[in-house]
This record gives structure tokens, C-alpha cells and sequence, in this order.
């Protein structure tokens, strides 16, 4: 399965999350033993960690580094890169660096959700202009390590800007930098787009990841959402990039991921017609 990754924290992460946690790499063998192509890394202390090693450790499993996000820099440490509190804001700034330093290394691009925080223009330093500014300097760090960011659209819950697909297409033109590019998680565009369809439209071909799930965080084919749908017109699109997954790993993580596995599978042979061989491209047999 050539398209798909999982998201997996790395050992300086502590909390559970909608990916795998705990012991790194007993999580790759997992993923390796389902026949997962990738890995979302997802990663509390960048400074702490030894690209090298992580290199290596994807590589004897045959995983490739899909995308790099700071989840756990929200969850554990409450830092975002808008926000009240300057010092917070500046650690979120040092941290995202080193962050696309380590991506970089690892040729996977870095990836924004939550962590952009919420804007107040009452706030010094806290502006949608201050926001923008910050983002420019992330793109040039960027493209210095020669990666790119990826904005996730998220809903209210996670922030009062970047919160439709139009608003991140507008955000990404403002920057002016061609490094920049989407992540479309289904989850949000349900709650934020009139339509799964409408939203993969207003992209504009911009998508660099795809976070899979059904209604409410969901395993694949437990909810409401018409994901077929979705991966069909995705497709034809010309998108050739990693699906990776945010669902509730319930009853467990192995079962979570099994199951995702399972999903994918059925979903790339039986109802799109593809192949699951990566030397084909997952062009139809």
C-alpha cells in the first residue's frame, strides 16, 4: 500500500494521541507488518532527536518519512505560534525551526494543524499580520532546508484563522512563497466546506497530505461521510501523494491500525479498481 501512512510519535512524546504512541520502534514494526508504506511523525522535541537514526530506522522497515507534525508540542507543552504570551510564541518559533530542520533531513514536509493557535489584534505581537510575518519566516527556513509547510484548515475549535480551505488558498497567496501547499483532513472540511467535493475544488490543486476518517473521528466506514466519493474525484485530480489517518484508536492502537489497513485495501482493489503494487503507481490492473 503504497499511498498510505500512519501517524507515530516519537519517544520524547509522552500522551496519547489519534496516531501511535509509545515504544517508536515496536510502532514501525506494527506499521511494517500491516504493509504501510509511510510514517506522519509526529514529534515533541525536535532538538532532542538524531535524524540519522530515525533515517535509518524507516529505512530497514521500508517506510518512508510522509510528513513531519508537532501535535505533541500542542498537546504536552501548550505552545502555538499565535498567542497571548510572547514567550510561548517564541519557544513555538525555535522549536517549528528546528522541526523543518529535521523534515528537511528526512525529505518530508512539515506540517501545520493546531499549532498555528488563535490571533488577537488587541494582543502586541499577536496580530494576523504578526501571524503572517511568522509564517513567512517559517517558509524561508523552509526552503532553506529544502522542504515544504503544509497548512491543515481546521475548524473554530482549533483556532480563529486558517479555518476553511479559501481562507489557507488566500493565506498561501498573501505568503507569496511556492513552498507552501494544504492538508485536506476530512474531519474538518465536513465541519468548515458545504461539501467534501466543494472543498477538494477550492484546493486548487494545492494538496500535499490527506488525513482520512469518517464522521467524528471515526475508523473508515463506521460514520456518515462519503469518502468514496472523495478518493474518486482525488484521484482523478492527479493526486499521487500519502493518505494518512486521524481516528479515535479504538478498541485499541494494533486493532486501529489493523483496520485502517484493511479499509485502505478494499477501498484501493475492490471499490477504486487500483493496484496495491507500488512498482504500477496504483494505476488500475
Amino acid at each position: 500500500m503504497h499511498h498510505l501512512c500512519y501517524p507515530v510519535s516519537t519517544e520524547e512524546a509522552h500522551l496519547p494521541f489519534m496516531g501511535l504512541s509509545g515504544p517508536f520502534e515496536k510502532n514501525l514494526d506494527l506499521l511494517q507488518a500491516h504493509g504501510f508504506a509511510g510514517v506522519e511523525l509526529m514529534v515533541r522535541q525536535p532538538r532532542e532527536l538524531r535524524a540519522d537514526r530515525i533515517a535509518q530506522q524507516l529505512k530497514d522497515r521500508g517506510l518512508k518519512a510522509a510528513a513531519l507534525g508537532v501535535a505533541p508540542m500542542v498537546a504536552e507543552d501548550h505552545l502555538a505560534l499565535a498567542s497571548p504570551d510572547k514567550a510561548v510564541r517564541r519557544e513555538a518559533l525555535e522549536r517549528a525551526k528546528s522541526a523543518i530542520e529535521l523534515a528537511g533531513v528526512l525529505q518530508a514536509p512539515f506540517c501545520i494543524g493546531r499549532f498555528r493557535g488563535f490571533i488577537d489584534p488587541q494582543t502586541p505581537g499577536n496580530s494576523r499580520e504578526d501571524a503572517l510575518r511568522t509564517f513567512e519566516e517559517l517558509g524561508h527556513c523552509a526552503a532553506q532546508c529544502g522542504t515544504t509547510i503544509l497548512i491543515e484548515p481546521q475548524s473554530t475549535k482549533n483556532g480563529n484563522y486558517l479555518n476553511s480551505v479559501p481562507e489557507a488558498v488566500e493565506w498561501i497567496c498573501l505568503l507569496g512563497q511556492k513552498n507552501f501547499g494544504l492538508i485536506l483532513d476530512v474531519y474538518h472540511l465536513d465541519l468548515t466546506s458545504p461539501s467534501l467535493l466543494g472543498a477538494l475544488a477550492q484546493a486548487q490543486g494545492r494538496c500535499g497530505l490527506v488525513h482520512l476518517c469518517d464522521s467524528d473521528r471515526r475508523m473508515m466506514g463506521f460514520g456518515r461521510l462519503d469518502l468514496e466519493s472523495f478518493l474518486r474525484r482525488l484521484l482523478a485530480d492527479g493526486y499521487t501523494g500519502f493518505f494518512s489517518t486521524e481516528i479515535n484508536q479504538l478498541p485499541d492502537m494494533q486493532t486501529a491500525v489493523r483496520m485502517t489497513a484493511d479499509y485502505y485495501r478494499y477501498m484501493q482493489r475492490v471499490v477504486l479498481g487500483l493496484s496495491d503494487d507500488p512498482e504500477q503507481g496504483g494505476k488500475r490492473p
